[in-house]
């Protein structure tokens, strides 16, 4: 595997999802403001006492980000299977796209496979492909970019 590709791949897994992207976001965020705030001078101040809270909060809602995206195994995988399925047939094809999103698909289910299809459609220069298949088959509504 030559050196591009390797960068491709990290960056179809690190950066890839964007939910997974503001899930660590929040995660280290949280966790900062969160230290930052119990090293203050007063802990008896109402602020200090809020500021713990909603650090927490933020914290608690960027982990279950990360994990309801699986930690962007979904995104990766589908990234892998699509790069692999352009190779094949020059193009996204209606029936593989099916296949992987589903037909009754939700509005917020299967975004990680639509990202990993996006990610790989774009690397091939098949972008309308994608968004013929993703118009016609898919309801979700999180944009890919």
């Amino acid at each position: 595997m030559k050196l591009i590709e390797k960068v491709n791949d990290l960056e179809a897994r690190l950066l890839g999802n964007r939910c997974l992207v503001l899930g660590a976001a929040l995660v280290g965020g949280g966790t900062y403001e969160f230290f930052m705030s119990s090293l203050s001078v007063s802990d008896k101040e109402p602020l200090n006492l809020i500021a713990s809270i909603t650090s927490s909060l933020t914290a608690i809602i960027g982990s279950f980000l990360i994990g309801f995206n699986t930690c962007g195994i979904d995104t990766y995988k589908s990234y892998k299977r699509t790069i692999k399925h352009i190779e094949q047939f020059g193009e996204i094809m209606p029936d593989f796209f099916i296949k992987y999103i589903g037909q009754d698909n939700g509005h917020f289910m299967g975004y990680c496979q639509l990202q990993g299809m996006y990610l790989a459609a774009r690397k091939n220069g098949k972008l309308e492909s994608f968004y013929r298949n993703r118009k016609e088959y898919s309801k979700c509504l999180i944009p890919n970019f």
